[in-house]
């Protein structure tokens, strides 16, 4: 969509009426509304991918996206104590959910805990996720 949101929260808005349990698209309709600025609209959809990915018969999705995305939420609106909960229910559900891991980082940089956010960049770079080097990047891309 390349910075056009109204048309991918519109296209994910429909993919939503066609199949209300469709976790990934309100997952992803939630980070549209982060990349928009409205936190509020991104934490209620990502609430309901998490709600989903944890309901009956729904065992392929897991819910350590949305949390690790709301984890980022609510460290934006500096709710320091929500985003580690949340970034820690990502790692629950993902043990190398790297993504999670810089996020925990960035929270405890925000809170002044350099040797905690360390630690936690560490884990991110020692991970054995085939994605590490893909979310590290894109972790280094997010406003901290």
């Amino acid at each position: 969509y390349k910075g056009d949101y109204e048309r991918a929260i519109a296209d994910y808005t429909a993919g939503i009426r066609l199949d209300a349990k469709n976790g990934q698209a309100y997952m992803n309709r939630g980070r549209t509304w982060m990349l928009k600025g409205d936190l509020d609209k991104s934490i209620a959809d990502l609430n309901r991918a998490i709600e989903i990915s944890k309901g009956p018969g729904n065992d392929a999705e897991s819910p350590s996206g949305p949390y690790s995305i709301r984890g980022d939420m609510f460290r934006y609106k500096g709710d320091w104590d929500r985003a580690l909960a949340d970034y820690d229910a990502s790692l629950a559900a993902h043990k190398d959910a790297v993504y999670a891991l810089t996020g925990k980082g960035l929270t405890y940089e925000k809170m002044g805990k350099p040797e905690l956010a360390r630690a936690e960049f560490q884990k991110a770079v020692d991970s054995k996720s085939p994605f590490r080097t893909h979310d590290i990047s894109l972790e280094s891309m997010r406003t901290a």
